[in-house]
């Protein structure tokens, strides 16, 4: 089992258009696929702009907040930030607004699993085959959206290019 293949939301939609195709499917159905979104740091970091990116905003606006999803790690990588601040207002607005957030994604923070590490060992290998090196949190969000056949959103889209993600921009 391929766990690149296997969680892979092209490969998936694909193998279903060619399962169809393959038992004789000719009539026109209505198929609705349901997408569901990893959201990277650097989109959740936009919300607490001064002038966060209108793009980012309208996107996440047009999304069921049940479709949105964080990784554990994203979640470490902003509490890092605000752990490096030095005690101020802004440190201690940042801090309650990472508590909410944190609240807000209850039941929707994926943890790294042993399912993610071999995912993750897959990923990794895999660029590094093509010549590329990913950072280490970038990789771990990365996996965690390939294992749960999440669409990862990012405005870092070339750290992604190598990989079998679907990857969206909602900067541009």
């Amino acid at each position: 089992m391929n766990p690149l293949r296997e969680s892979n939301v092209r490969y998936r939609i694909f193998s279903f258009i060619a399962l169809f195709h393959r038992q004789g499917g000719n009539e026109r159905h209505n198929v609705t696929i349901i997408m569901k979104y990893l959201l990277d740091t650097c989109l959740l970091s936009e919300f607490v702009k001064s002038a966060p990116n209108r793009g980012v905003l309208a996107w996440a606006d047009s999304h069921a907040e049940e479709d949105l999803f964080m990784a554990a790690m994203t979640l470490a990588e902003l509490h890092r930030g605000v752990a490096k601040l030095p005690s101020s207002r802004r440190k201690s607005e940042l801090s309650t607004w990472l508590a909410d957030l944190q609240a807000s994604f209850d039941g929707r923070i994926l943890p790294f699993t042993h399912k993610t590490a071999t995912y993750w060992g897959e990923l990794c290998a895999r660029a590094d085959r093509a010549g590329r090196t990913i950072a280490a949190f970038d990789s771990i969000i990365a996996a965690t959206a390939g294992e749960h056949g999440l669409a990862l959103v990012t405005r870092n889209i070339q750290d992604f290019a190598t990989l079998p993600l679907m990857v969206i921009d909602p900067w541009e």
